[in-house]
């Protein structure tokens, strides 16, 4: 092996000791911040405290997008809708008129489970009867006296009544009653041939609930 001389010489044929370098020194090394926190940068000689950082979460909420409703909501929703479907039906005065007679024709409401509003459109045999306006306001909708508004319209060609009944706010009605009442004339030998179309049952938000619409027979002597 190579062996190092650890003199020098010097101009005057002397020698003496070989002088070492001083090392340069090594910044200190700081500590890694520990798994889920960072640190602010060290300006004024100082660390800042460690800053927690938030970890995205998982689970039944992860992915949900801004402005949807969740499943809890959706579950909400469901749940307060009504279990059995609400039942309106025909009830006329009679099953039987001799022409020229009056005929009134109620429609009626039984199981009825947040409702606010109901509308149908009811046919007849215009060469048998006349619709009479206006039609009656019955008493269901119009619960713990809020006023419900009725419309009830009869189409150009006759055979057709449009009717829409509405209770506003957020109390919807429940159980049985009266919706409204219509009035007719007999005018020709035959069968009314009442039919419903067009028949929703709706909840506070405009919701449709289930509902069965039945009519009745009525029978026009001359």
């Amino acid at each position: 092996p190579k062996t190092v001389d650890p003199t020098v010489a010097t101009g005057d044929g002397a020698s003496r000791p070989r002088q070492r370098r001083p090392r340069a020194a090594e910044p200190p090394q700081q500590a890694l911040p520990e798994e889920g926190f960072q640190r602010d940068s060290d300006v004024g000689g100082s660390a800042s405290p460690p800053v927690p950082v938030p970890l995205p979460s998982g689970g039944a909420g992860e992915g949900a997008r801004s402005g949807e409703p969740s499943l809890q909501e959706d579950d909400a929703q469901e749940k307060a809708a009504p279990t059995s479907p609400s039942q309106v039906r025909l009830v006329p005065s009679a099953s039987s008129v001799t022409s020229g007679d009056p005929l009134t024709v109620d429609v009626a409401i039984a199981n009825g489970a947040q409702v606010s509003t109901v509308n149908f459109q009811l046919r007849y045999n215009p060469q048998v009867l006349r619709f009479v306006p206006p039609a009656q306001l019955g008493d269901f909708l119009q619960q713990g006296g809020v006023p419900a508004d009725l419309q009830a319209v009869e189409s150009a060609e006759g055979g057709l009544v449009v009717v829409s009944i509405t209770r506003p706010g957020q109390a919807p009605a429940e159980g049985a009653g009266q919706l409204v009442r219509l009035n007719f004339i007999a005018v020709g030998e035959g069968e009314a041939g009442f039919s419903f179309s067009a028949a929703q049952v709706r909840g506070p938000e405009s919701q449709s609930w289930p509902a069965s619409f039945r009519t009745a027979s009525v029978e026009v002597q001359p």
